[in-house]
């Protein structure tokens, strides 16, 4: 009796399984997107940054002169 309720759940569990799956690479998905994003963001930061330290370079020995 047992082996027929094993029988008759096994579908529905697959299902399950594969609708859990589909949520679970979308989250990946959406996190690669996100961190993408971000690195993307901090190396446009860090050459903001180094093209201010140019400047504030340039202004110093320009002050000094």
């Amino acid at each position: 009796s047992s082996n027929w309720i094993q029988l008759i759940l096994l579908p529905a569990i697959m299902v399950a399984q594969n609708v859990a799956q589909k949520a679970t690479d979308a989250k990946s998905e959406a996190d690669h997107m996100t961190l993408t994003y971000l690195a993307n963001l901090q190396d446009e930061q860090m050459v903001e940054l180094k093209n201010q330290t140019k400047i504030l370079d340039f202004l110093q020995k320009d002050k000094k002169s």
